[in-house]
């Protein structure tokens, strides 16, 4: 109640003030005293902090799931597109093979499986003469002493061997009957190759052709198996071919 010494809108003030608290404030009500109404409105803002933190968090959580499973989508389509693209330019890279050239392609596939399988079995074959011949422990021996005598290495031996067996035992000058051919006195001076091509057979052969070095082993094989001859013989053989050095 306004007192004597409070102006008219002061007296208004407290008034409002009173009614608000005597409305939540006292016997009956919510609150039993002004401290209990301080100690709840303190806490109701707690709580409502709490609750907006939450909130907060609620929101943050909620939009990274969204950009989580906008990414995830992304890569999705970037993925289909590469695939697709992929798939595109496999397409249009992809030699087609008509009826002929696969024809062709399983023909020169089964012939090299063949020349594989015939040098192998070459090979084979003169690995077990020569073993035969030399025994098991002797026989790798004699193989390089022939190599190292003509000048040429081991594996271009066994390229001989892989092609052509009685051509490796002709070039190493080893008879496949018995053991190393006898080798005649040798002969002092140089080697006429176009007369020994006609001498024996009366007959004249092509120069460079296996023939020609055969006639030449027989009539001096001393001059047959020095090292230039043996690389001019690999050499022909290589340019001419198998059908060229071999015919007859």
């Amino acid at each position: 109640m306004a007192d004597v010494f409070q102006t008219s809108e002061e007296s208004k003030g407290t008034e409002t003030e009173e009614g608000y608290l005597s409305k939540i404030v006292g016997d009956g009500n919510k609150y039993s005293n002004v401290e209990e109404l301080a100690k709840g409105a303190i806490h109701g803002n707690e709580y409502i902090n709490k609750l907006e933190t939450e909130m907060a968090e609620l929101r943050g959580e909620l939009d990274k799931r969204v950009t989580a499973e906008e990414m995830v989508q992304q890569v999705k389509r970037e993925t289909a597109e590469q695939q697709a693209l992929a798939q595109r330019t496999l397409e249009n890279t992809t030699p087609q093979l008509d009826d002929e050239k696969l024809s062709q392609l399983i023909s020169n596939t089964i012939e090299q499986k063949n020349t594989q399988q015939v040098a192998q079995q070459n090979i084979h074959n003169v690995d077990q003469r020569m073993k035969e011949l030399y025994g098991a422990d002797k026989a790798a021996e004699v193989v390089q002493q022939k190599a190292n005598a003509m000048g040429v290495s081991l594996d271009k031996l066994a390229d001989i061997a892989a092609t052509s067996p009685e051509m490796f035992f002709n070039a190493i000058g080893v008879s496949q009957g018995t053991g190393s051919q006898p080798t005649p006195a040798p002969t002092v001076g140089t080697t006429n190759t176009e007369a020994v091509q006609t001498m024996n057979s009366g007959q004249k052969v092509e120069e460079g052709t296996w023939e020609a070095f055969e006639q030449l082993r027989k009539s001096n094989p001393k001059e047959y198996f020095k090292p230039a001859v043996q690389q001019k013989l690999f050499k022909m053989r290589e340019e001419k071919g198998q059908d060229g050095f071999y015919k007859r």
